[in-house]
């Protein structure tokens, strides 16, 4: 099959590297433009440009989704495969395939429709994850699917965790799909269930409220790990916090030391305490809370805002 390969990030690239294993024909990548990255903001072309480059596979870069469709209208292809593009395909994109495209979604649709599924599952202290296999239409995520994946959650996942498992999984299930796909043997069936949406979080969600219940803040916290990560301020500079065990039958005043010794403080909250295990001081490395209690001497009723 004649194939176009649809990703614009690091979680896209194991899927192109997958399917290069399996040596799927990937006659183009499309992928959107360079962007500043980095602490530096410097422009630096994606992970998924420059494997393309190096396996010498035409690279075409976008800036909107309209612009597309003249790269694709001259020639026959079978299947295109999305995996976070991060762009809507429109419909007269669509019907240049023969096979239709295909989409590697992190969620099990319908639930988590949308760009951010991942940490989305992670506040939400979903008890299980999958990847689901769709085709993509004009609706966003809203596709038939071919098949999920599921598997269990434990609840103390961070996003980097949940990702690498999402994308081991969803490699393995993408190139299952495909042989079925070869075969003519896909069944495509409506999704089924209740709809979620999945948001992008807003600029200003990774500051932590101390008024807000403990477990609340532990999902927010294991959904930002390690970036951009949860942050609050201490002695006027930003502290990561980048794990945190919770103490519900505790209480203090929200964002108040209300104990500290040699080997771990707890802070108040809304509801319950939180007790910091792993942390970012602005500026340095991430160390565990004996090596920033032996450095940073928190004191009872300091105040992390």
């Amino acid at each position: 099959m004649k194939i176009v390969f649809f990703g614009s990030d690091d979680f896209s690239l194991p899927f192109l590297e997958e399917l290069l294993k399996e040596k799927k024909e990937i006659s183009l990548v499309i992928t959107t433009r360079d962007k500043p990255r980095g602490r530096g903001k410097k422009i630096l072309p994606n992970s998924v440009k420059e494997l393309a480059k190096k396996e010498e596979i035409p690279v075409v870069e976008i800036k909107k989704s309209s612009d597309m469709y003249d790269y694709l209208e001259d020639s026959l292809w079978d299947l295109g495969i999305v995996v976070s593009f991060g762009k809507i395909i429109p419909g007269e994109v669509i019907n240049l395939f023969k096979r239709g495209i295909i989409n590697v979604h992190p969620s099990i649709l319908p639930k988590y429709r949308g760009p951010n599924p991942i940490r989305w599952q992670i506040l939400n202290k979903e008890s299980e994850s999958g990847v689901s296999i769709m085709k993509i239409t004009e609706g966003v995520d809203e596709g038939d699917v071919l098949m999920i994946r599921r598997f269990p959650l434990s609840g103390e996942e961070t996003y980097a965790e949940l990702r690498e498992k999402l994308i081991s999984i969803g490699k393995k299930t993408l190139i299952e799909a495909l042989e079925i796909i070869e075969k003519g043997k896909d069944e495509w069936k409506p999704q089924k269930g209740e709809a979620s949406y999945a948001p992008k979080l807003k600029r200003d969600f990774e500051k932590i409220d101390w008024h807000e219940d403990g477990e609340k803040i532990k999902r927010k916290i294991l959904a930002l790990s390690k970036e951009p990560g949860a942050y609050s301020i201490f002695r006027g500079k930003r502290l990561k916090i980048l794990k945190v065990a919770v103490e519900e039958n505790e209480s203090g005043n929200p964002g108040e030391v209300i104990y500290v010794d040699k080997n771990r403080f707890k802070i108040g909250t809304g509801k319950g305490v939180v007790i910091p295990l792993i942390l970012k001081p602005e500026g340095k490395k991430e160390m565990n809370v004996k090596s920033f209690i032996s450095g940073y001497r928190p004191k009872l009723g300091e105040k992390f805002e």
